[in-house]
This record gives structure tokens, sequence and C-alpha cells, in this order.
């Protein structure tokens, strides 16, 4: 488990596994690469069969995680997902240079060379996850759907030798602007703060946030006379549980 603290921090996180410190990027520089860019890559990223229908999820049972996102990103028509993952990657990894091969993703710098591979890519997947708030999918703005995933699922399943274009137009992604832009305003902060936080350091923010306005609402309420109110979480409580 990641300790909260390192995570509150925006430090480097150490991927034991891979020899190598992951940087937490900030909404400025998450920027650079675009939101949807950015959350497009991390739902690649952190690829898992679990995404996939039950009738794919059997089908490509003997197939590792790391193995199928390996085939999404090395695929002649996946130019863009490759692409994606790449300005990523460069994000999290800025000091090295970056590799993307058949059953790897190797970093460089000097003489130091690291990777994520089948055996490691585990931990690496868990630390995204954690690091980017992934595990709670509770904004409705921003639900990963694993297209690219469930495309190549069916290219493996069906022997095809290209995997079809997506259809239709994507959702727009812009949660980490529409935070930043409430917290802006509802504490009365100049955006540039928010625009240096972490997702992590974000989503916490915000969180809190939205419980103490709610538990300011509820203690207003009551003084002025409500009842049959629903008692309000405490906005002091534990929020990573």
């Amino acid at each position: 488990m990641l300790d909260e603290l390192l995570l509150l921090s925006g430090n480097d996180i150490p991927f034991y596994s891979g020899q190598i410190n992951i940087h937490q990027p900030t909404l400025n520089e998450i920027a650079f690469i675009g939101e949807e860019n950015f959350f497009h890559a991390v739902q690649l990223l952190t690829f898992s069969k679990n995404v996939l229908s039950e009738e794919d999820k059997t089908n490509l049972a003997d197939i590792a995680d790391f193995d199928i996102l390996m085939s999404i990103i090395n695929d002649e028509n996946a130019a863009i997902a490759k692409l994606q993952i790449t300005m990523l990657l460069t994000l999290l990894f800025p000091e090295y240079q970056i590799d993307i091969l058949d059953n790897s993703i190797t970093f460089t710098k000097d003489d130091d060379v690291s990777c994520i591979n089948q055996e490691n890519y585990e931990e690496f997947r868990e630390i995204i996850n954690v690091a980017f708030s992934l595990e709670s999918k509770s904004d409705e703005d921003f639900k990963p759907k694993g297209e690219a995933a469930a495309k190549i699922a069916e290219k493996l399943r069906r022997g095809r030798e290209k995997v079809a274009e997506l259809k239709g137009k994507p959702k727009k992604i812009n949660i980490l602007s529409k935070y930043a832009s409430i917290l802006s305003v509802g504490l009365q902060m100049d955006i540039k703060v928010f625009l240096n936080h972490t997702v992590y350091q974000l989503y916490d923010v915000f969180k809190r946030f939205q419980l103490y306005q709610g538990f300011d609402i509820y203690i207003k309420a009551k003084m002025a006379g409500a009842t049959d109110l629903d008692e309000a979480d405490n906005w002091m409580d534990d929020i990573h549980t």
C-alpha cells in the first residue's frame, strides 16, 4: 500500500521492482499533453481484463494483461494510442529516454536502464491507479470504458489482422479543469494554486471541500431549527480508507 503522506506530498513514488521512481505530474504538466490524452493514456496503461465482457475475459484468460497492453500499443493501426502512452510516460519519467519494445517498456538515463514488463506490471498499475485516484471511480465525468482494450480483445478472439476504428464521438473529459475551477471559486483562491497540484492532491482537496460544504450547511440548518435532517459526515474524518 502506498503511503498517504507520500502521495499528498507530491514527491516521486518509488517503483521498487522497476528500479525507478515515478514522477507525480501536476495539472500544469498534464495540460502540456492535454487532459483527454492524459486520461486516455492512463486508461490504457492500467489495462485490466476486468473491464471486458465475460466472454472476452474467458477468451483471453491465458493472455496476461501486460501482453494485451503491448499488443494494443504496438498495433499498426494504434498510432494515436501509442503517442498518448508515450506522452504520459514522458510525464511520469521526465529524465529518461523511453523505448516501447515488443514485450517491455524501457527507460534509459546514461548507463541506467529500467523497464516495465510482465513481471512488474501489476505493481506499476497499482501505483498509477492509486496516484491518479482511479480506484474510486465515483465521478460521472470520467468512466474508463476500455474501448481500446475491447478492440484488441476482439482482434485476438476472432484472429483479425487489424483493429477496427472507434465509432462515435468520445465524451469530453474535463474533470481536472472543472475541479480546479470549482475549488478556485469555492475557496476563493487563485486557480494557479490548484494547477500546481498533483491529481491525488486535487482529488483530496476537492473531496474534503465537498465534505466541509455539506457539514457547514448541515450545522447552519440545525442552528436555524431544521429537524429530521440526515446527519452529515464529519468533514475532518479520514477520506482515504
